[in-house]
């Protein structure tokens, strides 16, 4: 990764993840990423990165194409990890043992996390938002709350 870069991410999309939020996260990285709508990554640069290398396929059937796994990531050139859930919270729940080691370096290097759709099941699964104050969709507010009620859980507000 270029470390001349302004901003750099590292994108985990969970296996069967949400398309639409991957697709238009990355859609507005790659337009600020230059001045000319050009798809360079001039002003900010990103990854992509599973447990495993080769596909991981989205919820709608819609395979990504993954090079990089936790063995391959260096993490001093990261500044964003954007973890991308599963569609169901269950699902992204059942993934975490599978990034345990991962984030745990990742919390070590002091690296921020982003959590996108249902992705804050997995970090709340790994212990990583015990004490910390999130805000979820209001379908999962009661199921969220009961699963760990370590988190607090704003109610007051759409996000934190």
């Amino acid at each position: 990764m270029d470390h001349s870069k302004n901003v750099r991410f590292l994108l985990i999309p969970l296996d069967n993840f949400n398309m639409f939020p991957f697709g238009a996260f990355l859609d507005k990285l790659r337009f600020s990423a230059d001045d000319a709508d050009l798809s360079q990554q001039r002003y900010c640069s990103w990854q992509i990165m599973s447990h495993t290398q080769g596909v991981v396929t989205s919820s709608s059937n819609i395979p990504v194409m993954v090079e990089h796994t936790p063995d391959t990531i260096e993490l001093k050139d990261v500044d964003y990890v954007v973890l991308f859930g599963s569609r169901t919270a269950h699902d992204s729940q059942q993934q975490a043992p599978l990034y345990r080691a991962f984030f745990r370096k990742v919390v070590s290097a002091g690296i921020k996390i982003v959590s996108i759709d249902n992705a804050c099941f997995t970090l709340a699964e790994l212990g990583l938002l015990n004490n910390h104050k999130v805000v979820v969709h209001w379908r999962h507010h009661h199921e969220f709350k009961a699963n760990y009620p370590k988190v607090v859980v704003r109610d007051e507000q759409l996000y934190h």
